[in-house]
């Protein structure tokens, strides 16, 4: 229902702009030299029309999906994308971006690597951009050896998208295995290229976590700084700008015991 009332409203919208559009002339030359100018400018018209057209011919080819995600019927959707997907080969970052969605939901492990080696394969750059939706999967399914040789490519393949998350994952897997070191190793070579408060704290943490007792005196100063610049509201403002990406939400409970750590929260 919510998406009809969207499309209703924006034919509407449509309507009125392309009336006020189509008799502004009158208000400068009246009505008598409203044929004259539009006479001359009729391709403005068609280009409104088609915008018009172009747009309501989207809703309609995606409204089968649109009813299934307003319902979240993931069941239903799932076949649908995976039609899409593997028999029209219509491998788009929205049809990925849904189909992985789903997935997770539905904790489809094996699906979901199907899906990933499918887009590797057929698509390269579209997997570069969608790699850390996948990844949030290998969080899930993957033995902890398995998840640091999974990160351990993708941390050295620099052409993938989202390198600052990637090295974390990395480091979280390093962790997960009691390899504090090489884990250390990759926080010093990350150091400094972190904007997001939310990747400046996470590191802070993970570096409090695999130092050894006697220097987390100074990682302590150093998330005190963190935190003077940074109070907690900030953070929040900052973290909810970023829980829409799946990576992060999978990283949801190591940023709450992060959040503890810093903020006492």
């Amino acid at each position: 229902m919510k998406y009809k009332l969207i499309i209703l409203f924006f034919n509407f919208f449509m309507l009125l702009s392309f009336m006020a559009i189509f008799f502004l002339p009158v208000s400068v030359l009246g009505f008598e030299f409203i044929s004259d100018f539009w006479g001359e400018n009729w391709i403005f018209l068609i280009i409104f029309l088609l915008l018009i057209i172009s747009l309501n011919v989207f809703f309609l080819a995606n409204w089968s999906i649109l009813k299934y995600v307003e319902k979240e019927d993931w069941n239903s959707l799932i076949p649908l994308l995976e039609k899409r997907i593997y028999k029209n080969n219509f491998i788009t970052y929205s049809n990925v971006r849904l189909l992985v969605h789903a997935y997770l939901l539905r904790s489809s492990g094996e699906n979901l690597l199907k899906l990933e080696n499918h887009v590797r394969d057929k698509r390269k750059n579209l997997y570069r951009k969608t790699f850390l939706m996948f990844s949030s999967g290998h969080l899930l399914t993957d033995k902890p050896e398995e998840l640091e040789d999974y990160f351990e490519t993708a941390y050295r393949d620099k052409s993938l998208k989202g390198q600052e998350w990637i090295a974390l994952k990395y480091i979280l897997a390093l962790v997960i295995i009691n390899k504090y070191e090489k884990a250390l190793e990759v926080l010093k070579a990350a150091d400094g290229k972190n904007n997001s408060p939310v990747l400046k704290l996470l590191s802070l943490y993970f570096k409090f976590l695999c130092s050894p007792t006697e220097e987390r005196d100074r990682i302590i100063t150093a998330k005190d700084d963190f935190i003077s610049g940074n109070d907690a509201a900030s953070f929040e403002a900052a973290l909810d700008k970023e829980k829409g990406d799946i990576h992060v939400l999978f990283l949801s409970k190591i940023i709450e015991q992060a959040k503890e750590w810093a903020y006492g929260i």
